[in-house]
């Protein structure tokens, strides 16, 4: 059976921590390590994949994470499972998750950060430093999420180590999908650009919104598609309708399958600004071959080569990314953009180079 290893998460909606976990349970070594996913509030979209593929999702239904009968409920679950390895994932779930691992007495916990917080208070920094006493590894998705673990929250050097986001290799969706360009309502032959991200203030949407007035002045035709939802929807569409380009941008919602958005943009732009601890869209579209344009913040600059695989701009720049995409768009060297952001994704991004890594910090515990 494999030594168990439960991972605890809010919910498994939609987003880059949750599609990072799915990897992750459903590529680690299955003769060595039997792993499962526990969700504390509710379940979603990722979870239903997991539990497609043969994967194993239990949900809580946890609703507040304060009380101690969901500390005892989540004691009571990981005991039941004869959990060896609790490896937690974001804040919320991080307290709730490692307080419970160890009251129930799991010999090993690792916790996985995968963004940079700046709001944290001085409650939220203490936490985690009590919390990492006990904490076997801190996991941290970039070098930026490091730095901010160690000189902002305050946490020990050796408790913390870097192990990059990978996704999968999908050969079958890297041709141009024209169905979903007739089902987008875009001609075959537009010029396509495109995000993937909630709909949420650090996202930055509105600034892309801001650049696309302008590129569509300047080259008409050209389409934007918006992959994901989010509190400010209605507020970006309201703007862009105010632009005149709304009939020009294609809100998709949330897509549980990202990769035949993907497969129709030219150019992947990942406009964040005040926070990005990694940006896993970046990835899974240079895993494609598409050149990419983003803001240089966070976690991105490790991803991205400037110049040569994307652009980076400031964040909150639209006029910076209005250059940039317009610079990629009328550039006969595009091609070797994504190429490049391909050879960066095979040698340093792939599924398989963190399960292993993870693999790896797992066997330090386990012999």
């Amino acid at each position: 059976m494999g030594v168990k290893v439960v991972h605890i998460v809010e919910d498994m909606e939609v987003g880059g921590l949750e599609r990072v976990i799915e990897g992750i349970a459903l590529n680690l070594d299955n003769t060595r390590f039997n792993a499962e996913v526990l969700c504390l509030t509710k379940g979603g979209a990722i979870a239903e994949n997991i539990i497609a593929k043969g994967g194993y999702v239990e949900i809580l239904g946890i609703s507040n994470y304060h009380s101690p009968i969901s500390i005892k409920k989540v004691v009571e679950r990981l005991k039941k499972k004869k959990t060896s390895i609790v490896h937690t994932h974001g804040y919320p779930a991080g307290v709730l998750g490692r307080i419970s691992a160890i009251i129930a007495g799991i010999p090993y916990i690792y916790h996985h950060v995968h963004s940079t917080y700046w709001g944290f208070g001085w409650r939220q920094c203490l936490m985690e430093k009590l919390l990492a006493r006990y904490t076997k590894k801190v996991i941290c998705c970039s070098a930026a999420v490091k730095e901010f673990m160690t000189d902002f929250v305050g946490m020990r050097e050796d408790k913390v180590v870097v192990i990059y986001n990978g996704v999968p290799e999908l050969d079958h969706v890297r041709t141009t999908g024209d169905r979903f360009k007739d089902m987008l309502g875009i001609p075959r032959d537009a010029r396509t650009i495109g995000t993937v991200a909630s709909i949420v203030p650090h996202k930055g949407h509105k600034y892309l919104i801001e650049a696309f007035k302008g590129i569509e002045q300047q080259i008409p035709g050209t389409y934007l598609v918006l992959v994901g939802n989010g509190p400010l929807r209605k507020e970006i569409e309201e703007l862009a309708d105010k632009y005149d380009i709304l009939k020009r941008v294609r809100f998709t919602g949330k897509q549980s399958d990202i990769y035949p958005y993907l497969s129709i943009m030219d150019i992947f732009v990942l406009p964040s600004v005040e926070r990005e601890g990694f940006g896993l869209a970046l990835i899974e579209a240079m895993s494609m071959e598409k050149p990419v344009v983003a803001t240089d913040i966070g976690g991105i600059p490790e991803v991205v080569e400037d110049g040569k695989s994307g652009i980076l701009v400031r964040p909150g720049d639209y006029g910076g990314l209005m250059k940039a995409i317009i610079s990629i768009m009328n550039n006969r060297q595009a091609k070797d953009m994504g190429k490049r952001g391909r050879e960066i994704y095979l040698e340093k991004f792939t599924i398989s180079t963190m399960v292993k890594k993870i693999e790896g910090l797992y066997s330090e515990c386990t012999g």
